[in-house]
């Protein structure tokens, strides 16, 4: 019988270089969720510090000028953080799209694995049922045809 030869192979491995690619692309947006979320704390703490800065600023009377330039730095912190959480929500439905990419990649793969496995549980047996063939015409015709008792045999009786 001849070789087992899955035909799907190329396609089976091409759904893994493409899941392979999958993951390397979630693990970046990942990283840059990441690299944004320290982005958005720092911001956030820089503008809980300025705004403790105003607060305590009026135990010490602050001049209107100081005050405004307080105010202005406080809102450009506020418009600044803005950005950055809506940056990393945007990545938050990234990571959330790319994540379902690769579930969708890691599906297709496993069903083409399962498809290999079952082409290859049928090429067995039907690699089995044409041996149990072939073994059993060599015993039938041994049957059918005996081999002759050489004379050697037939004399020690």
């Amino acid at each position: 019988m001849k070789k087992f030869r899955y035909k799907y192979q190329k396609l089976m491995e091409t759904k893994g270089h493409q899941e392979k690619k999958e993951v390397e692309e979630l693990a970046k947006v990942k990283r840059l969720r990441a690299e944004k979320e320290t982005e958005v704390s720092e911001l956030n703490t820089c503008w809980d510090a300025s705004r403790q800065e105003i607060l305590t600023g009026q135990d010490k009377a602050l001049t209107a000028t100081e005050l405004v330039s307080h105010l202005r730095h406080l809102q450009s912190l506020s418009d600044n953080l803005f950005e950055r959480e809506t940056e990393l929500a945007e990545l938050e439905e990234q990571v959330e799209l790319e994540r379902q990419r690769l579930l969708g990649l890691r599906k297709e793969r496993k069903i083409f694995e399962k498809l290999k496995e079952r082409q290859w549980d049928h090429y067995r047996q039907e690699s089995d049922r044409t041996g149990q063939a072939s073994l059993d015409e060599i015993a039938s015709r041994s049957r059918a045809n005996p081999a002759p008792i050489p004379k050697q045999l037939t004399t020690l009786k």
